[in-house]
């Protein structure tokens, strides 16, 4: 049977992973969210606009990125953040692809609104992915760790990005954010065999960090005292209750029952 500090540092080291590549969706969202600021004088010249019509894209995305907050977290509940992180990068990486070939003012509205429309999804689903794969505890450090590679993404969109519109011009530099974008979206399948392996995932990660163990891993001898997110959790000789032994449900006759799962990845 896997000792209790190997199940944990496994559930710890891919708790991490996870995040790395949750917080990487929400770095190339900031990055494209600034990247017009940048490029602004080249879009008044490529497009033709006038300093209202420039500024209209901005308004825009920021109401499509308002909007779409609470769908989101609907989303996000029902389907999981992987799923919907999957999507955030395909939607920004298409909208980049079509703003690299825009020629008219609509059309380049509507790259901006799709795009809108991926930010949104990033930061709600990695906020998801911290809640879901480490303790409360640590969930303010994981808030503040991800506000910081946001700020990341706004460094990455000066320099390297001005570098990129001066030397390669329009059409390619966004052609290639577009491309990085479709690219990093590999990361987030999940391969087959991967979905048979027996890894902690975040029900086990989670109950470890609480002091519970899950049904699978629980030594014998060991009492049930309820169940949260479908983990079953127990109480150690010689310590108070686990957190998550008040999470009980209990049917009318006093039966433990099993509540719903949540998607957690």
């Amino acid at each position: 049977m896997i000792s209790v500090s190997v199940l944990a540092e496994q559930a710890r080291k891919k708790s991490w992973l996870i995040w790395s590549v949750g917080v990487g969706v929400y770095l190339l969202a900031v990055f494209h969210r600034t990247s017009l600021g940048v490029a602004g004088p080249l879009a008044t010249e490529r497009l033709g606009l006038s300093a209202g019509q420039l500024s209209t894209f901005v308004m825009l995305q920021l109401g499509v990125y308002a909007a779409m907050q609470v769908p989101t977290g609907i989303l996000v509940d029902r389907f999981g953040p992987r799923r919907m992180l999957l999507v955030a990068t395909v939607i920004m990486g298409s909208a980049q692809l079509l703003f690299s070939q825009v020629e008219s003012y609509p059309l380049a509205l509507l790259a901006r609104g799709l795009l809108g429309c991926g930010d949104a999804m990033a930061l709600v689903s990695v906020l998801r992915l911290a809640a879901g794969w480490f303790p409360a505890r640590r969930y303010p450090v994981l808030v503040t760790f991800t506000g910081l590679v946001g700020m990341a993404g706004n460094v990455v969109a000066t320099v390297p990005l001005t570098l990129l519109l001066t030397g390669l011009g329009w059409g390619p530099t966004f052609a290639i954010a577009g491309g990085m974008s479709l690219g990093y979206g590999l990361l987030l399948l999940r391969p087959r065999w991967l979905r048979r392996t027996g890894r902690p995932n975040a029900r086990t990660a989670r109950s470890v960090a609480a002091g519970c163990l899950p049904r699978s891993h629980r030594p014998g001898g060991c009492r049930p005292a309820g169940w949260r997110y479908g983990s079953t959790c127990r109480r150690w000789p010689g310590r108070p209750p686990s957190p998550c032994s008040g999470a009980s449900h209990t049917s009318p006759r006093g039966l433990a029952t099993r509540p719903r799962r949540r998607r957690l990845c």
